[in-house]
């Protein structure tokens, strides 16, 4: 069943956080901000790069409940001329459907994963909370792009002796490399990847 999204004056909204992504291999950014709401979280941004020599512009908007599960999210945008749009909704009992359609190789996971955003690492990592060393699994939905197919991620997440923080993603068929440089001081997501670069302004990752 979809769960019921409400969308709250702006009185009863409060942004935590803004970060700025520019990206390193190819021209673009990508504006994210973090919002509390009644319901739970937000997570919703614009990405705009270059994929293939081709211009694109791909908004985001995932809502997590207040234990920062997805619950839903939502994807418009374009790749050259080509529009693409989705919506990705995870039900209380973690199935997963892809514009009406489940997803069972979803099955259980309680994140999504954007394949074009460094974004949606922030849900697992603020689920976790993880300590100074620690490092687990956590499983997530992932989005490939530009196809928007909904695959098994079986990434993990780890907070290294010494900051930054760190997301990695397995190698795969679908593995693209993204290369992102941080562009303002909020301690949203420090670093971003697997051999992620440990200065704080560096992110760097294989997806």
């Amino acid at each position: 069943m979809k769960p019921e999204i409400t969308h709250a004056k702006a009185e009863n909204m409060l942004a935590i956080a803004t970060v700025l992504w520019k990206r390193l291999d190819t021209e673009g950014h990508d504006a994210c901000r973090l919002v509390r709401r009644d319901d739970g979280w937000q997570v919703c941004g614009e990405a705009i790069f270059l994929h293939e020599g081709k211009p694109c512009s791909m908004r985001y908007d995932v809502r997590c409940d207040a234990a920062w599960r997805t619950r839903l999210a939502t994807v418009n945008g374009w790749v050259g001329a080509r529009a693409l749009t989705c919506e990705i909704v995870r039900s209380e009992e973690a199935t997963w459907l892809l514009n009406g359609v489940e997803q069972p190789q979803a099955s259980g996971c309680v994140d999504v994963d954007l394949g074009f955003t460094p974004a949606t690492n922030l849900l697992a990592l603020r689920r976790f909370n993880l300590s100074i060393g620690e490092e687990t699994p956590a499983p997530a939905a992932y989005l490939s792009f530009p196809e928007l197919r909904l695959d098994l991620s079986n990434r993990y997440i780890g907070e290294p002796p010494r900051p930054p923080m760190r997301i990695a993603h397995p190698f795969s068929a679908t593995s693209r490399c993204w290369k992102f440089r941080r562009a303002d001081s909020s301690p949203v997501i420090r670093a971003y990847g697997k051999g992620g670069s440990s200065q704080t302004d560096e992110c760097q990752g294989q997806r």
